[in-house]
């Protein structure tokens, strides 16, 4: 199961997936207004 993976590849990997997730929760947060206006808008 173990594959011989560069950490430079893994750490960016874990750096894209977490800020993918933190950008999802933001947008939860912040850019529900957003659609709601856009929504609404249209």
């Amino acid at each position: 199961m173990k594959k011989k993976v560069p950490n430079q590849v893994v750490v960016s990997h874990l750096l894209l997936s977490m800020g993918i997730l933190f950008r999802m929760f933001l947008g939860e947060r912040l850019g529900n207004l957003n659609f709601l206006q856009r929504k609404v808008s249209k």
